[in-house]
């Protein structure tokens, strides 16, 4: 009756350890990622100069992201390749690239992207 009695209170206790892991990873976890607020729209680089990227929008995108943008690099944009900070060093005419910003889209020609919260290398090898 004892050892019966023990190896439920072990199994009830090691399923209860379980979910409080469970539990605390998912909670974990969501508080660790920052949902990033604005537009999404994904381009390729066409041309590179200090803190301007001249982009091309894709096929991919609605009609309002399908143009050329020049985007303004900030002192707030992050610029990420897989989840890893880089720099507009890093960055390549060529690259796919997707744009996350906030705010108006100025109608010149190339669209100009002030707040530019965030832009992600989407291309598979590593950024030299």
């Amino acid at each position: 009756m004892k050892q019966n009695m023990k190896r439920i209170i072990h199994t009830v206790s090691i399923i209860l350890a379980i979910l409080l892991a469970a539990a605390g990873g998912y909670y974990g976890g969501r508080r660790s990622v920052t949902p990033v607020v604005g537009t999404t729209f994904y381009a390729v680089i066409e041309e590179i100069r200090e803190n301007y990227i001249l982009v091309q929008g894709m096929e991919i995108n609605d009609i309002n992201g399908r143009g050329a943008f020049e985007l303004t690099v900030g002192d707030k944009t992050e610029l990420i390749w897989r989840g890893v900070p880089i720099m507009v060093k890093d960055l390549r005419v060529g690259n796919t690239i997707s744009v996350t910003y906030t705010g108006e889209v100025l109608e010149t020609s190339p669209a100009q992207v002030k707040d530019v919260l965030r832009i992600q290398l989407l291309d598979d090898e590593t950024p030299h």
